[in-house]
């Protein structure tokens, strides 16, 4: 008798007509040979177990266990052809549905986590659920949010992922994440992970309609993958955005599908933050410009965005300073970060108790909202930063910044000579060449021990000591009412 074939014409399923993906399969491959019979009949006729190892799937020997792990085109109809080498008589193959596995999955979702790692609030103040969310039929991305490590002792990225599972059964898969675009520090990251899908299923089970009311159940797995290789230590960094390659590999690592992509932007800090205001826009003038290594060289990175009077938010809308009148400027960071207007309490009490309200202009500010953006950008990185409260002498109500107009007064008092100065093209503030006003009862700033240097980021200017800033920056003050005079070295920082 000639060696026996067997064959199973498997169907890949999938969609219809979708050609070029591809499913991966683990057959469970087994053959009896079959001895002479010790008496009349097939029913006495000896079998025992043939070793996989002479087993031949698709050209190739499966595992000890009897497994192959193959890539299979979606929709397609394949011949598993099963022989077994130097035996004569026998039955072998994968005979049942039960001993094909197919693994069809789509990422879904994935939530970056690990020690070193925070959450990052969009400028609005939402919480995103997800760093990066895709359609389960198309795999488009439909969202993409950042997230934020810090670089202090090194520290591993992690990947939650979720899977949209279309196929999938109880042997184990290694899911590996490649990075295709490496971070300003030239670092590729690698994601691994080993699940058993079939223990790691979801029971929450959300129903989907066909436009014929026919239900459809989705259904979910998680899995957890973790880097290879630690954050590259002390050092400001951003993978603009993290993009990673997900696939889905057999034990043996000889066959793998693709799962779909992956992106979000990923921020590193020098040290953990020291601040709450992790918004979007904070975080990206602390880390966008990576390769700091020390406070002073990510403060310095920092400043670049104020020091040439435009800076603007994560996606380049210009924040500007006292554009409009003091009663309309957004007096914080999330009003200054908002991407909406917002509605704040007046200052005109009504006589039923009640408040008049003011719709403020949208990223426009004070000096206050300023120094808040920049201290909170500096603490994103452990950097010290402390408010300073810029005030007029005792006896005296404003000050002037430069540049004002000064008119000769009334000859009284003999000290204040001046009326009220009128504003001239000076100093610019943020996005603004002509602010609504140069005239004020305090102003703050920032003074970080970093490098021990006054910072105002209101105008982008900076001074090594407390004269060299008031000499340079203000121009006169007043005498508590309407006559000015042009010295001001009574002005101080506090």
């Amino acid at each position: 008798m000639n060696p026996a074939i067997t064959q199973v014409k498997l169907y890949t399923g999938g969609k219809s007509g979708v050609k070029g993906k591809k499913s991966l399969f683990c057959l469970h491959c087994s053959g009896e040979a079959y001895g002479r019979a010790d008496s009349p009949g097939w029913m006495h006729t000896p079998r025992t177990p043939i070793d996989p190892s002479k087993l031949q799937v698709l050209g190739k020997t499966p595992g000890a266990d009897g497994k192959m792990w193959v890539a299979l085109d979606d929709d397609s109809e394949q011949v598993i052809t099963v022989t077994a080498k130097g035996v004569k008589d026998y039955n072998a193959g994968p005979q049942t549905t039960e001993e094909v596995e197919k693994y069809n999955l789509q990422v879904h979702s994935v939530v970056m986590a690990g020690d070193h790692s925070y959450t990052v609030m969009e400028d609005d103040g939402s919480v995103p659920n997800y760093h990066c969310r895709l359609d389960d039929e198309t795999g488009k991305i439909l969202e993409k949010h950042p997230v934020l490590y810090y670089s202090e002792s090194g520290g591993i990225m992690e990947a939650n992922l979720q899977f949209y599972v279309r196929a999938s059964g109880n042997s184990p898969v290694v899911i590996r994440g490649v990075s295709s675009a490496a971070s300003s520090a030239g670092t590729k990251i690698t994601f691994w992970s080993t699940n058993y899908f079939g223990s790691f299923i979801s029971t929450d089970i959300t129903p989907w309609y066909y436009p014929t009311m026919l239900p459809r159940l989705y259904t979910y797995a998680e899995a957890m993958a973790t880097a290879n290789a630690e954050i590259p230590a002390n050092k400001v960094d951003f993978y603009n955005p993290l993009t990673i390659q997900w696939r889905l590999y057999s034990p043996d690592m000889k066959v793998h599908v693709d799962a779909g992509t992956t992106k979000c932007p990923v921020y590193v800090s020098l040290k953990p933050p020291i601040t709450g205001s992790l918004y979007r826009t904070v975080v990206h003038l602390a880390c966008s410009k990576p390769g700091a290594t020390t406070g002073s060289d990510a403060l310095a990175h920092t400043w670049s965005f104020f020091s040439g009077q435009s800076v603007t938010t994560w996606d380049g809308q210009p924040l500007t300073y006292y554009k409009a009148e003091l009663a309309y400027l957004n007096e914080n960071v999330p009003d200054l970060l908002s991407p909406t207007p917002v509605t704040r309490q007046g200052d005109t009490q009504y006589s039923d108790g009640s408040w008049n309200t003011v719709t403020k202009n949208i990223h426009d500010g004070n000096c206050y909202a300023f120094a808040e953006l920049l201290q909170d950008s500096l603490q994103v990185n452990g950097v010290d930063a402390s408010l300073k409260t810029v005030s007029p002498p005792s006896g005296s109500y404003e000050f002037a910044v430069k540049n004002v107009h000064f008119e000769p007064g009334f000859g009284y008092p003999i000290n204040f000579p001046y009326k009220t100065p009128t504003p001239q093209d000076g100093i610019s503030g943020q996005n603004n060449t002509n602010p609504s006003t140069r005239l004020f009862q305090y102003h703050v700033i920032i003074f970080s021990s970093a490098d021990n240097k006054y910072y105002d980021p209101s105008y982008g200017v900076s001074a090594t000591s407390e004269s060299t800033y008031i000499n340079s920056a203000l121009m006169g003050v007043d005498d508590g009412s309407i006559h000015w005079k042009t010295d001001v070295s009574g002005v101080y920082i506090h």
